[in-house]
């Protein structure tokens, strides 16, 4: 450490005089001065880190940290704006500092990443936050400031691996709930279409129009009209699930195992519940009820192509929706049900079913209710 200060200039250097004596750290060495600190340890050599990157090095933790002894001093980015130092720890690390972005790290697959789409000086923009873990528990990421093209995100999965969002397709990506949404995590970077530009997902992709702005999401999903068979299909109301007038076969939304195909305990007929084994919604139950006849068996093996009822064309007609994950005959939304008015797992439902091509329920009042987080979105 001290040939290293007498290196940079000792007293004379922007680092000042000693503040305090070697201390041990963390497998190595540290010593603090007026300007800044020295850190040294056998792999990495000795180190000076100053400044904003070295209040948030400490901040996570110092040499014990993440990001562990540092490997280079702090360094000029080339674009006469950021600073940054690089780490040993986290599988390779970095703290990156602008005045407008202030000091934050990225680190491992997602720093790969990173630079590997021009760092600093890509698209992405110096990062404003560190790496996160998702709400999942699964993926963790870091958000970028963008230049000049949007804020962005670089998302990481142990499935997925490490990739960009940003932009327009970003901005579409969040307002539907980020990795909590239909389409899941990123499969892509932004890549380029005719017309315009594309993000994949692990269930779907997102589009931009260059022309107009406009994004489209298209959802690759395992699930299926499930209406798609029935004849003069026409939607009514958005309650607890939604209603449609219509007759002929209605089909399994997904593969998933028959619950139910009783009455008992339902006002209106037939209730018959079915617990999606795949996608999205895997684990959640649907219904199908009232005016319907079931032509499944509990405990049966469906898939999107099995017809599990035949709907008539009378009142009451049918109710579809989410249904009670304990599989007793109701309705998911019962408890935010009023007797008139559209509930948020009823307008949900419909949201999916639109997405899948099925006419949207009708909303005849103010939505009840609300959904948990991290129920899917359509």
């Amino acid at each position: 450490i001290l040939a290293y200060y007498e290196h940079l200039g000792g007293a004379n250097s922007y680092l000042g005089a000693p503040v305090s004596a070697e201390y041990a750290v963390a497998g190595g060495e540290g010593q603090d001065f007026a300007g800044g600190s020295i850190y040294y340890s056998p792999a990495t050599g000795a180190h000076a880190v100053h400044g904003a990157i070295l209040a948030h090095y400490r901040a996570l933790g110092g040499p014990a940290g993440v990001l562990g002894f540092p490997t280079s001093d702090e360094t000029g980015v080339g674009d006469g704006v950021g600073r940054f130092n690089t780490f040993a720890g986290g599988n390779g690390g970095a703290i990156y500092w602008t005045p407008a972005t202030g000091a934050w790290s990225v680190h491992g697959a997602i720093l790969a990443h990173y630079r590997g789409l021009g760092g600093p000086t890509g698209f992405l923009g110096y990062p404003i936050t560190d790496e996160t873990g998702t709400p999942d528990r699964v993926g963790r990421f870091n958000t970028f400031a963008g230049n000049g093209t949007g804020r962005g995100a670089v998302y990481w999965t142990p499935a997925t691996g490490a990739w960009s969002v940003h932009g327009a397709i970003y901005a579409k990506w969040a307002s539907l709930g980020w990795e909590r949404s239909a389409l899941g995590y990123p499969t892509s970077d932004e890549y380029a279409i005719p017309g315009g530009r594309r993000n994949n997902f692990v269930h779907g992709t997102i589009s931009w129009d260059a022309a107009t702005g406009a994004t489209t999401v298209a959802l690759a999903s395992p699930y299926t009209n499930p209406l798609r068979g029935l004849g003069a299909l026409t939607a009514l109301r958005i309650d607890q699930g939604v209603d449609y007038a219509g007759s002929g076969p209605v089909y399994a939304l997904g593969p998933g195992t028959i619950l139910d195909t009783a009455s008992a305990g339902w006002p209106d007929g037939t209730y018959i519940a079915e617990r999606l084994s795949t996608g999205p919604a895997a684990g959640q139950v649907v219904y199908v009820s009232e005016n319907i006849t079931p032509t499944v068996q509990v405990g049966q093996q469906v898939n999107a192509n099995t017809v599990i009822g035949m709907a008539h064309d009378a009142s009451p007609y049918i109710e579809t929706g989410w249904g009670d994950p304990s599989g007793v005959p109701q309705a998911l939304a019962a408890g935010q049900y009023d007797g008139s008015d559209p509930t948020a797992y009823g307008l949900n439902y419909s949201q999916l079913l639109q997405s899948l091509g099925a006419p949207p329920g009708i909303i005849d009042g103010p939505v009840t209710g609300s959904l948990p987080p991290g129920w899917p979105t359509w």
